[in-house]
């Protein structure tokens, strides 16, 4: 078989497949386990009960899960330096001072008890606790407002590419030139939106219904193909750069009968009551992604490399891909087993 690059069409099936592989995988071995146990954490019970008996049921699995984390937490919080960076020899001695107090000022600006809280609460219930690391990059608008600005004023600023005119009115004022002549010349009232491209790093625990991972896998840094699962707002799709046509019509996850919705819905211990007929705003309708870190072979090179790829909807529709170093995750466990990712 030759070898050639391959098409937007090629990658997005092998995408497709693996992550439906993982899915299928995920909810028909993991997710009944996880249910079961975060049931039994809340207190529910499968053995019934006998009339005129006591209905009062022993919550063994939340009190042992309450009375062992404050320990873990300690083992990462009793220290002032969540992150300490050793230095290698002399001259970096000041740079590894400024790092350490930098990870320091990032864990506390993220909430760094509450994603370590959130993650081994995870670990100890749902098999593994996993967190998400990554840098966001974001437009953000910010709004001005100029009053009497003459022509060049004017269209200095107008002219700016990252500028959008949001009202604009000109009036006529008589002033006096250098000649001390009067004279009639315009002045501007202006409201613009100037677009900023700004970027901060994210760090947040992913609840274990949106991740997913082949069954092949035996770590997190042996997979095939890992993925992160979860809806977003069509506006926020939009502001990531992608086409309001493309991602408008694109599925959510509550079409989908799914384990995901009934682990989602023991989680939270109701079900949500949405609808998109409910919104009005169409920028706000949930939509599915997917985010999909796998191997492929792209340029037909004969050797693999990790590609970020991005598909909307239950269809795994290809938004986007990219070539990437890293996944983003990192995986909290209490009883690994050898040789398979998802352990006691």
């Amino acid at each position: 078989m030759d070898l050639k690059p391959m098409t937007e069409q090629d990658i997005e099936g092998i995408a497709r497949e693996a992550i439906q592989d993982a899915v299928d995988f995920c909810e028909s071995e993991i997710a009944e386990d996880r249910i079961k146990a975060q049931r039994y954490f809340d207190g529910e019970t499968d053995i019934g009960e006998e009339d005129g008996r006591s209905k009062v049921v022993s919550t063994k699995v939340r009190d042992t899960v309450r009375a062992i984390k404050p320990s873990l937490m300690r083992v990462f919080l009793s220290t002032d330096k969540p992150v300490e960076f050793v230095p290698r020899n002399q001259e970096d001695v000041q740079m590894a001072e400024q790092a350490t107090k930098y990870m320091h000022y990032q864990f506390n600006e993220l909430n760094g008890y509450r994603v370590l809280n959130d993650a081994i609460h995870d670990a100890l219930i749902k098999k593994v606790g996993i967190v998400k690391v990554y840098w966001d990059t974001y437009q953000e608008q910010e709004i001005y407002d100029f009053q009497g600005l003459n022509d060049m004023e004017f269209s200095v600023l107008v002219n700016e590419d990252d500028v959008e005119v949001l009202q604009h009115t000109t009036k006529m004022v008589m002033e006096v030139d250098q000649m001390g002549m009067e004279m009639e010349a315009p002045r501007h009232d202006l409201k613009i939106a100037r677009t900023v491209e700004k970027g901060k790093m994210c760090v947040e625990s992913v609840p274990p219904e949106e991740f997913f991972i082949d069954r092949n896998s035996r770590s997190i840094d042996d997979y095939y193909v890992v993925a992160h699962r979860t809806e977003m707002r069509v506006g926020d799709l939009v502001a990531m750069g992608y086409d309001y046509e493309e991602v408008y019509d694109l599925s959510g996850l509550q079409h989908s009968d799914t384990f995901s919705e009934v682990e989602e819905y023991q989680r939270r211990g109701y079900e949500e009551d949405y609808s998109d007929e409910d919104v009005q705003d169409p920028s706000m309708r949930l939509v599915a992604v997917t985010e999909a870190y796998i191997k492929i072979d792209v340029n037909g090179t004969g050797v693999a490399q990790l590609q970020k790829v991005t598909l909307g909807g239950n269809q795994y529709k290809l938004l986007d891909y990219e070539p990437c170093g890293h996944i983003p995750f990192a995986v909290f466990e209490v009883d690994p087993e050898p040789h398979t990712f998802y352990g006691r």
